[in-house]
């Protein structure tokens, strides 16, 4: 199998509140493994962060994380030496409860 190293980045500068957000889908015939998760609050409040896992064999969703309070101009690293597998066709979305507040960041290693 061949490796590639790859990011994915969402500007969440100019994305409203409460929108679902497609940061990295996994392209056909590969295998992603994301190796690293990263969120920033842009703004001066805390907002609340879901991440969300979409499993395209099944049609089903589920959640990494459900409404994570992320305090005021700050960043987290959510997987914390763990790592998500993700198949073809499969994709990660997350969502910010105010406008205009996360940037995401995914590095992943694509296997063909």
């Amino acid at each position: 199998m061949a490796s590639t190293f790859k990011s994915a980045s969402v500007d969440g500068s100019a994305i409203a509140g409460g929108t679902q957000t497609t940061v990295y889908t996994c392209p056909g015939s590969t295998t992603g493994i994301i190796l690293a998760l990263n969120l920033v609050n842009l703004t001066a409040s805390q907002t609340l962060i879901t991440i969300i896992f979409n499993d395209d064999s099944t049609g089903g969703s589920i959640y990494l994380v459900k409404d994570l309070p992320l305090p005021a101009r700050s960043a987290i690293e959510m997987l914390s030496g763990n790592k998500y597998i993700l198949e073809a066709g499969d994709s990660i979305d997350y969502i910010s409860s105010e406008d205009n507040s996360v940037d995401a960041y995914f590095g992943v290693m694509e296997q063909v």
